[in-house]
């Protein structure tokens, strides 16, 4: 809780979601078992908005931790009551010395807790199951408490609802042959050149495919039935200077649906990140439409000019932020 709040409790008025690992925290807090929390705090319709499961309310239609005009479980509320910000504060300042890290953390956890609550009442319905209970427990704070080659995407859906996945592509059955295609930005091909010491020209003669690209309208890597830096033993064979859509595109596998995609996409990454990889996409395509997908090296030079050049714009900066906010965690 902010010490600017007014204490209104209205926030404690609207429909609150909450996850397993809500449950979870609160049993522990109360220092009760999850069944009889469960069976206490857990409304008996799940959170339209969300699909996850929602609060119970008291008589007068408040959170039933409400007592009073303060909130009885503070210090281990659900975590959409620890990320809200409240409209009539907005332009006061923040007392709750969150930093950018503790938010990215705790919409992080959020995602996760909320795509796993999602198989579970998909299975289980909102009632209590304790064997799925534990199983999805264990499922949330495995993935919490992630590894650096866990490959990590999160994001909102273009109406406020968190989006999340956790995958490891090193234990995937199907690694290295889930995408249709890599698509090549002119900086990605320039850090290709850099990290293994070849030539641009060589660079578009071994491994930057005739075609252009069906997702980008760019450029493309070359592949057979894998990615052509693909190992099936070391898997990445170029994984520190990997192209950009490599790291930020989700499991084109576990979400074939484009709008899911496209959402994740967006929220990966810095916003930094994503804005260098925007600007150098469309430069990319513009080189295409002149070059076709052959080296040419004024081009490519002139090319790498103007996205250094669009790099600096601050009207586009704004632009691009300005169109992506919908789906970025606020303050990544």
């Amino acid at each position: 809780m902010s010490e600017n709040c007014l204490r209104c409790a209205q926030c404690c008025r609207a429909e609150i979601p909450i996850t397993l690992l809500d449950i979870h925290r609160i049993s522990e807090g109360r220092h009760i078992p999850c069944e009889d929390t469960f069976n206490t705090i857990v409304a008996n319709e799940k959170n339209v908005g969300t699909g996850i499961m929602q609060m119970k309310k008291n008589s007068t239609e408040a959170c039933i931790f409400l007592n009073g005009n303060e909130c009885s479980i503070h210090s281990f509320k659900p975590t959409v009551c620890q990320v809200f910000r409240c409209e009539q504060l907005e332009k006061q300042p923040d007392g709750s010395g969150d930093s950018i890290e503790a938010r990215k953390r705790l919409f992080w956890e959020s995602s996760v807790a909320s795509e796993v609550t999602r198989r579970y009442i998909g299975e289980n319905g909102v009632t209590f199951n304790a064997l799925a209970f534990k199983k999805a427990m264990d499922a949330i704070i495995a993935h919490i408490v992630t590894r650096r080659e866990q490959k990590l995407a999160y994001a909102m859906n273009g109406q406020g609802c968190a989006l999340g996945e956790v995958f490891e592509c090193a234990s995937c059955e199907h690694h290295g042959q889930v995408a249709k295609e890599t698509p090549l930005t002119i900086t990605d091909i320039r850090h290709l050149s850099n990290g293994l010491h070849l030539t641009l020209n060589d660079i578009f003669n071994r491994f930057v495919n005739e075609i252009q690209s069906q997702y980008s309208g760019g450029l493309r890597l070359k592949r057979n039935r894998t990615c052509v830096f693909f190992n099936p033993r070391t898997h990445c064979q170029v994984a520190s200077f990997r192209p950009v859509h490599c790291r930020l595109t989700p499991c084109a596998k576990k979400y074939k649906d484009v709008q899911t995609y496209q959402c994740l996409f967006l929220g990966a990454g810095t916003l930094d990140e994503q804005f260098a990889h925007q600007v150098s996409i469309a430069a990319t395509r513009q080189y295409v439409e002149i070059c076709g997908t052959a080296y040419h090296a004024h081009h490519f030079a002139e090319t790498e000019k103007i996205i250094a050049h669009r790099m600096t714009n601050p009207d586009l900066r704004q632009q691009f932020e300005t169109s992506i906010a919908p789906y970025r965690v606020p303050g990544v």
